[in-house]
């Protein structure tokens, strides 16, 4: 129950930051905007990785992929609607991948934690 706390202030500041009128500095990299969204919604997929239902592969494993990815294409799909802020497919496929690492690295992390627990 403790993560999901951190889980919604982490989408509420994704959120702000998604929604809000927020200047970027000047591009340093090419593509920033794809390697910040990636960054932002890899934490994201640490922390649904977290919670754990008893014996349920769903709500487990689909569950947070369904929940991250829906929720990084709604981004993309308010910021659409939005005069001052842009949208793009590259920016919600960076969500996702963003957020799928976030999910492989969490449940690797989890199961390399309990198999290191003692018996």
């Amino acid at each position: 129950m403790r993560y999901y706390l951190f889980i919604a202030l982490y989408m509420g500041l994704i959120a702000m930051g998604s929604l809000l009128p927020i200047g970027i500095p000047h591009r340093i990299i090419a593509h920033q905007d794809k390697v910040m969204h990636f960054f932002l919604y890899l934490p994201l997929g640490f922390l649904l990785s977290l919670p754990k239902m008893p014996a349920s592969f769903y709500l487990n494993y689909l569950f947070p992929v369904a929940i991250g990815s829906v929720y990084g294409v709604a981004m993309e799909l308010l910021q659409s609607l939005l005069p001052y802020r842009t949208a793009s497919f590259g920016d919600a496929a960076a969500n996702c991948l963003g957020l799928f690492l976030g999910l492989m690295l969490g449940w690797f992390w989890c199961g390399r934690k309990r198999s290191w627990a003692p018996r």
